[in-house]
């Protein structure tokens, strides 16, 4: 499950509200990879198409995410959504979330 909400925004923007959403496994795998865009009845009239190509609209936000039915956090990402790049800042490891293994690791060899 992951609940998303705006934590500032571009004032030419109008208030987004929060929204959850569960992604449902299939054969064992969970993607959330979507195609964004904005509707445009969100934008300010005094936007030019211009300025939004050169100076668009942006939100920050913050997307937690859930495994399963648990009430602790399994991770908290921050990430910027724009019109020309959608940019992640920060991945927070819930309180309850390991690392199990780190790729290609040759400090830990001969463990």
């Amino acid at each position: 499950m992951e609940r998303v909400r705006t934590i500032d925004q571009d004032s030419r923007l109008r208030l987004s509200a929060p929204f959850e959403r569960t992604i449902v496994l299939e054969d064992g795998v969970a993607s959330d990879v979507q195609a964004f865009g904005y509707d445009s009845d969100s934008l300010s009239p005094d936007i030019s198409s211009e300025l939004a190509a050169t100076n668009g609209p942006w939100r920050l936000l913050r997307q937690d995410i859930y495994l399963r039915d648990q009430d602790s956090l399994f991770l908290v990402l921050h990430w910027k959504h724009s019109l020309s790049a959608i940019r992640l800042f920060d991945v927070i490891p819930g309180s309850k979330t390991r690392l199990i293994a780190e790729p290609n690791d040759t400090h830990r060899k001969g463990r």
